[in-house]
């Protein structure tokens, strides 16, 4: 996932031009982040990047599956992040105190104009101030509106008219950014949805939301991914990852477990009925393996839930729970995915 350069260049140009003295302020007058970092131990660009389990039972393991579901977080944290950036512009401008003005781009060579409004209204909600960006073209590249008392906001991209080197396969892409703060600030949650997003990573949808609070991250979602293959190709299907997990930030450590449910289901419950074990048990016997105690064997590592730490990543899962982990915190009971179907036909657009 690129980052998006034309930004970052504008953001250095405007914080150049802001007087010394000014600069103090900045958190005063803008949100300081609009974004929550989500630790290590549970979004690491060192997990799989398909997931995908294919050709034989041996391939299955906690590993494995895990290690996509890191990746997959990492996916949807990388498309904060990007926004997280533009957000940064945006809190420059709004010191420096301008409304619009129009730069060209110096990656593809185009112009692009950026406005600010005060005082706007979507779907019944009030927002102190937006920013938009337009390619010359007039196609709407990016909006982002928002309160900063208590900070609450969103931020919607469309990576190819921001860039049009991004590629075409970028023109139905969207990133959307909700976030907001508690009053007393103890509080910060965002959700990550990600619409059409081109197949590299095998998924095309995910929405993630996380919360933080102290030390403790709560982190639930679905991403979807189109003719999902786990051991039995001939049993290709959509489907989700559906995801609970917990992070300790202080003590480096995470919890998690995940589901395969059909992108069709139209319903949260799904940790049970679509567990990983339920899942790999089915395709397992499906390419003619029959002897339990030999799956058994295979996917010892697919009970719930799984552990992980800082240094060594995955740890292991199911029943033999790792020094430091409490049964308070390997306790998801209280977590739950989005519903499958929602996120497989979810859409994202800007505002209106």
């Amino acid at each position: 996932m690129r980052n998006v350069s034309l930004l970052l260049i504008l953001t250095v140009f405007m914080w150049s031009c802001i007087e010394e003295e000014a600069k103090e302020n900045v958190v005063a007058e803008f949100p300081e982040t609009f974004t929550v970092d989500i630790p290590s131990t549970l979004s690491n660009s060192a997990g799989l990047s398909a997931g995908r389990l294919k050709n034989t039972s041996e391939s299955v393991s906690g590993n494995t599956i895990y290690g996509a579901l890191r990746e997959f977080i990492y996916v949807g944290e990388e498309a904060a992040m990007v926004l997280q950036k533009i957000v940064t512009v945006v809190g420059v401008a709004h010191i420096v105190n301008v409304e619009t003005f129009t730069i060209e781009s110096d990656e593809d060579g185009r112009s692009k104009t950026f406005i600010f409004s005060d005082g706007v209204s979507y779907g019944g909600v009030n927002y102190a101030h937006e920013m938009i960006v337009e390619d010359e073209d007039g196609s709407l590249a990016l909006q982002v509106v928002w309160n900063s008392n208590p900070v609450k906001g969103t931020a919607i991209l469309n990576p190819y008219y921001i860039n049009r080197l991004e590629g075409e396969e970028f023109i139905d892409t969207f990133y959307r950014l909700d976030y907001e703060e508690s009053s007393d600030n103890a509080q910060q949650t965002m959700t990550v949805t990600i619409d059409g997003f081109p197949n590299h990573e095998e998924l095309n949808k995910l929405k993630m939301t996380v919360v933080k609070e102290g030390d403790i991250y709560e982190v639930f979602g679905n991403s979807n991914h189109p003719n999902l293959e786990l051991v039995n190709a001939d049993l290709a299907v959509d489907r989700n990852y559906a995801f609970i997990a917990r992070a300790d930030d202080a003590n480096d450590i995470a919890v998690a477990e995940v589901a395969l449910p059909l992108s069709t289901v139209e319903t949260a419950d799904v940790m049970d009925d679509y567990s990983i074990y339920a899942v790999f048990d089915a395709e397992i016997k499906s390419i003619g393996i029959t002897d339990q105690n030999l799956i058994d064997a295979y996917l010892t590592n697919a009970v719930p839930p799984a552990y992980f730490d800082k240094t060594s990543g995955f740890l292991g899962a199911g029943e033999n729970v790792p020094e430091g982990f409490s049964s308070e915190f390997t306790d998801l009971s209280d977590l739950s995915p989005y519903v499958p179907n929602d996120v497989a036909t979810l859409s994202v657009a800007f505002l209106k």
